[in-house]
């Protein structure tokens, strides 16, 4: 019989006795009492149904240091304290047992969502609506100091796996400023170089200021900004991703650069970027395998910029241009692509995020995830996809976003994170034109323009959606930073654009051209999108119905949540409030309300005095939201201690125990 019939027959008879037991038409029920789908849940008889079967998916049965996994069965024995925990399936048990150093096995609710560890290895007794195991050992006793490597090489490698397969959350840091520059960072790039942030701020304009010494001033950051050992030392704190913020342009050094590459759309302008980042990527790639550190690319600068912002990288000071034409948009659905093809193969990429605070139209912004989908899925089935909503309003709990896109329907940087275990994101932060443009001041420091984080080419100016050549030499850009980065091991995804502020119906559109090429290198990496970056209404029905599963997959929703910009008149103990109870609320809201997994992909302790206080509230309530956070950012830089995940470890405001991510 053909394996479709065999299929046919398996549902249909799933089907039939699902009516008869009452449950959803597409389960059955089992001889234990609960609905399912898989071969183990359609026993004889109808029995009582005790609810939908959390037991069919996530776990680990082929590794034998996880130990074996026992259906209809109960361990007895003392648990550890405060149980029982949440899980989200089985595995999801297990890996919570595994990566605790205190648990020798545990027990799980088949019928619910209780989870409980134990400190023995109790025999097991039949029970049901009930699933259990034993841990049968770990790597370095899953209590190594992560200092080297030596045998946690498959302990590094199995973190790796973990985060990219959803089994964990994700835990990770953005390296912020090492290919799209901020001046309130980095602003000694600016100072020792003669460059003015008020006339030139962003990486666009920076590089055009730089002129003929661009390659080199900008080589020199490169090298030194980031390093292998920043890989090692965020696997050794239990870190397993970053988040990788990149511009449009990057991906071209494939082609001697972007003024010489053979581009599909016409984009203006492509001479002022220096050459020479995209090794860099690659490095990061292969740290991140090493490390096992995931990586998740973010398009932070889209042609045009999607926002005006100076971290959009504008092409003209203030301007958001990247909806205003349609080559802006699918440009970074070629560049979406093109990153794919380099890194979607790559063990640590991770999945990549589409398109960084946009502030653009949402009709165009949905098209755009929706193009980036595609193009993802031709080259990664199921990595990482996360989308932004615009960064003002984040609705993410709304139609708008819950239902869309919802499932089922350069090398050193990528060379360190495979070596250490630290999973990529890649990040398109700066856009061809800029996605945001801003560049005000910021009220915590004299000199520093605040948002130049888009490399916007001209002061101030967001072009990315005012022509379409930017929208479409973003998609370009994409494309072939999957086609350099999709294989690498420490590919974990990639975020589409970095706040944009444009057209949310050019932002959308750009998410579904992105799409599309971005799955023709990675079938199934993450792809993250991001609403405007005012407001992020990411509870809204524009994004709560947009690219959501089964026509999509593993797309997130992107979220930026800082406690400075609008708090400024609020105190300390008012901001740790607000965090504890609305933070609290938002993160419940965005899981009730939009079935995609949520990201908050940026934040900081900023704006609160008690650093400690401030990164142990947000702690508590970030670590809930199901897709994970990346910390901005990872460096010490001219914004201080309260703005580095490194700082924050140092002093001790947040430990490794508290990523619930297994030691190496």
């Amino acid at each position: 019989m053909r394996r479709e019939s065999i299929l046919l027959l398996v549902v249909l008879l799933a089907a039939a006795l699902a009516q008869n037991c009452g449950c959803g038409g597409n389960e059955c029920c089992s001889q234990w009492g609960y609905c399912g789908t898989g071969n183990d849940y359609c026993g004889a008889g109808c029995k009582q149904n005790c609810g939908g079967n959390n037991n069919n998916n996530g776990g680990n049965n082929g590794n034998t240091q996880w130990g074996s996994i026992d259906v209809n069965t109960d361990r007895g024995g003392q648990d550890l304290p405060n149980m029982p925990v949440k899980a989200s399936n089985v595995g999801d048990c297990q890996a919570k047992c595994y990566n605790n150093k205190d648990c020798q096995s545990w027990a799980f609710d088949s019928c619910g969502t209780n989870c409980w560890l134990k400190n023995g290895k109790p025999n097991p007794g039949g029970a049901n609506c009930r699933t259990s195991g034993a841990i049968n050992g770990r790597d370095n006793g899953g209590n190594n100091n992560g200092g080297g490597n030596n045998n946690g090489g498959s302990c590094l490698s199995r973190r790796l796996e973990d985060v990219k397969a959803g089994r964990v959350p994700v835990r990770g840091t953005n390296l912020g400023s090492w290919f799209i520059l901020e001046g309130w960072m980095v602003g000694w790039m600016w100072q020792d170089n003669g460059c003015s942030q008020d006339q030139y701020p962003g990486t666009t304009l920076l590089e055009q200021c730089l002129g003929n010494r661009r390659d080199s001033v900008m080589g020199k950051h490169w090298s030194t900004f980031i390093t292998e050992d920043d890989f090692r030392i965020m696997s050794s704190y239990n870190l397993n991703a970053v988040r990788l913020p990149v511009g449009w342009w990057h991906i071209y050094d494939t082609q001697g650069g972007v003024a010489k590459a053979k581009l599909n759309q016409h984009i203006e302008p492509t001479n002022v970027f220096a050459f020479g980042g995209l090794a860099y990527i690659d490095k990061a790639f292969e740290w991140g395998e090493k490390w096992g550190v995931a990586i998740l690319l973010d398009i932070h600068g889209a042609p045009g910029s999607q926002n005006g912002d100076d971290h959009s990288a504008p092409p003209a000071n203030h301007q958001q241009l990247w909806d205003k034409y349609d080559a802006n948009m699918a440009q970074t659905v070629d560049s979406v692509e093109a990153y794919l093809q380099r890194y979607a193969s790559k063990k640590a990429y991770a999945g990549i995020c589409l398109l960084n605070e946009p502030k653009v139209d949402t009709w165009k912004l949905k098209q755009y995830y929706m193009n980036a989908y595609n193009v993802i899925r031709k080259y990664s089935k199921d990595s990482i996809v996360i989308i932004n909503p615009l960064i003002t309003n984040q609705n993410t709990d709304q139609p708008e976003w819950t239902n869309f896109m919802n499932a089922p329907q350069y090398t050193n940087a990528f060379e360190w994170g495979e070596k250490w275990g630290v999973a990529i994101l890649l990040d398109i932060h700066g856009a061809p034109g800029s996605q945001n443009g801003d560049g005000q001041f910021s009220h915590m420091f004299n000199c520093s323009p605040l948002s130049d984080h888009s490399a916007p080419p001209a002061n101030h100016q967001q072009l990315w959606d005012k022509y379409d050549a930017n929208m479409a030499q973003t998609v370009d850009s994409v494309e072939a930073y999957l086609q350099r980065y999709a294989n690498k091991k420490a590919y974990a995804g990639i975020c589409l654009l970095n706040e944009p502020k444009v057209d949310t119906g050019k932002l959308k559109q750009y998410y579904l051209n992105a799409y599309a090429r971005i799955r023709k290198y990675s079938k199934d990496s993450i792809i993250i999108i991001n609403p405007l970056i005012t407001n992020q209404n990411t509870d809204q029905p524009e994004w709560t119905e947009f690219m959501n599963a089964p026509q999509y997959t593993n797309v997130w929703m992107s979220m930026h949540w800082y406690h400075i910009w609008g708090f400024e008149d609020k105190s300390d103990d008012w901001k740790l409030n607000y965090i504890r109870n609305d933070r609290k609320w938002q993160v419940d809201n965005y899981k009730n309300k939009n079935p995609k997994k949520g990201i908050i992909d940026e934040w900081s302790n900023g704006g609160i005095g008690d650093g400690r206080a401030a990164m142990q509230a947000q702690i508590a309530q970030f670590n809930n939201m199901d897709g994970g956070w990346t910390f901005w950012s990872w460096s010490k830089t001219w914004g201080g201690d309260s703005w580095s995940l490194r700082a924050a470890f140092e002093k001790g405001w947040v430990s490794k125990d508290q990523m619930g991510v297994q030691s190496c």
